[in-house]
C-alpha cells in the first residue's frame, strides 16, 4: 500500500498535478476616462489652502469626469444633481480643516454618496469617523487617506487610488470593461 502511494505521489508530482500556485498580487482595475461610466455624476468638493492637495485632485480629474468646486471660491451646487460625491480635505490633528467644517454645518448630501480624499491624518479611522459625523444626510463610503511618504512616489498614489475608486465607483456594474 505504502508503495502504491509513492507510485501516486511520482505519477502526480511528475504530471503537474501538485503545482505550487504563484501568489499574485490583488488588482484594482485602472481607473481612466474611457472605462467609466459617464452616466454617473461626480460631484468633487474640496478645500486645499496650502496647494498640497491639487496632486491628488488633478490625478482624480484624469481619471473621471468630474464637476470640481473649491469649497472655498466656488458656489458649491446642490447634491440633487450628483450621484457622487468626493470630499478633498488636509487634516488638522485627525480631523476636518476649519473651512471643511463650516462648509459641512450646512450642505445637505440629500441621501447621496459621499467619499472623502485627504492628507495628513495621523490616524486614519479617526479623521473618517470625525468626518461622519459632521456629514448631513450622506451615505459615507470608506476614503482615501494619503501621508507625505506616499505621496512622493505617483505610483504608490496611482496604486492606492485606484483601488479607492473603484470601491467608491461601485457598483462594479457601472464600470465599462
Amino acid at each position: 500500500m505504502k508503495l502504491l502511494l509513492q507510485i501516486w505521489v511520482i505519477i502526480c508530482v511528475s504530471s503537474g498535478i501538485f503545482q505550487t500556485i504563484p501568489k499574485q498580487e490583488p488588482r484594482h482595475l485602472e481607473i481612466t476616462r474611457t472605462n467609466i461610466n459617464h452616466d454617473k455624476k461626480i460631484l468633487v468638493l474640496y478645500h486645499d489652502e496650502i496647494k498640497r492637495l491639487h496632486i491628488l485632485t488633478e490625478r482624480i480629474n484624469q481619471k473621471m469626469d468630474i464637476s470640481l468646486y473649491d469649497i472655498d471660491h466656488a458656489q458649491v451646487p446642490d447634491a440633487d444633481n450628483f450621484d457622487l460625491i468626493l470630499l478633498g480635505d488636509i487634516a488638522h490633528q485627525d480631523d476636518t480643516s476649519e473651512s471643511m467644517k463650516q462648509f459641512l454645518s450646512w450642505y445637505d448630501f440629500n441621501g447621496k454618496q459621499v467619499s472623502s480624499y485627504y492628507l495628513d491624518a495621523m490616524h486614519q479611522d479617526v479623521y473618517e469617523d470625525h468626518l461622519k459625523q459632521q456629514i448631513h444626510d450622506g451615505i459615507y463610503l470608506h476614503g482615501l487617506g494619503i501621508n507625505d511618504d506616499e505621496l512622493e512616489t505617483m505610483e504608490e498614489v496611482n496604486h492606492l487610488m485606484n483601488g479607492w475608486l473603484t470601491s467608491t465607483y461601485s457598483p462594479v456594474s457601472q464600470i465599462k470593461h
